[in-house]
């Protein structure tokens, strides 16, 4: 039995819902839907009720990340990977912090000799005379390839957390963020690097110097958990 038609706003949601699975291996939000395609999110939702209707997605309620494109056959087109829902609270406005951003290469494979013992930072250790294993940087740095991406830092806000200008972030959409850690939040269309804190039912964004002054969550304003930073690259001498 044939479906009925979609309109082309509908079909161009439906496109654009595929794509971004393709990309990043998971759902995306409304929020995330309302940027890429420039309308307003209660657009977003009827159009993905209409999908539904008319029998072209899947959206189990309640459940964040959800959305699933059908084929003709009323069959899931893409199958994403189970993942934890981002948040999404509102924020008051920050210049941006981070510049590109970057996936990473699925075909590179680079291992090199990782010792047997651990550096002192302190005294001197001696160092043992063979290699334990072979390290792929992937490896160690990318638990969620699907889901990863690179991005590069501008600015000094979170340089007592370590993060310089230049440094390239590992940032992971498919965690969960929570207080205390450091994430990529979407501030009027621009990415921005700050740690998330939750104080006394207030949220707030931190910075990391003390040059910068804490962004307080406001009650009208925008925010948009990108992704959770899990690691940095620092480069000496640059």
């Amino acid at each position: 039995m044939s479906r009925p038609p979609l309109s082309p706003a509908q079909l161009r949601l439906w496109q654009t819902l595929c794509a971004h699975i393709t990309t990043h291996g998971l759902p995306p939000t409304v929020a995330e839907l309302s940027a890429q395609l420039g309308i307003k999110p209660p657009s977003v939702h009827a159009q993905l009720q209409a999908l539904a209707r008319k029998g072209w997605l899947r959206h189990t309620p309640h459940k964040a990340r959800s959305l699933t494109p059908l084929d003709e056959a009323g069959q899931p087109l893409l199958h994403p990977k189970e993942s934890t829902p981002m948040e999404s609270r509102p924020i008051m406005s920050a210049p941006p912090r981070v510049t590109q951003r970057f996936r990473p290469a699925e075909q590179a494979r680079f291992t090199i000799p990782l010792a047997g013992s651990r550096v002192a930072a302190g005294f001197p250790s001696p160092a043992d005379d063979f290699v334990e294993a072979q390290l792929d940087l992937n490896q160690h740095l990318v638990k969620h390839p699907a889901a990863t991406f690179f991005v590069r830092v501008a600015g000094e806000s979170m340089i007592e957390a370590g993060i310089h200008p230049g440094d390239i972030l590992v940032v992971d959409r498919s965690l969960q963020p929570e207080s205390g850690q450091i994430v990529i939040a979407v501030l009027d269309g621009e990415l921005t690097v700050k740690r998330l804190e939750k104080r006394a039912g207030k949220l707030f964004l931190m910075p990391a110097n003390r040059n910068f002054t804490p962004i307080e969550v406001g009650a009208e304003a925008d925010l948009l958990i990108w992704g959770v930073v899990t690691s940095t690259v620092h480069q000496f001498g640059r």
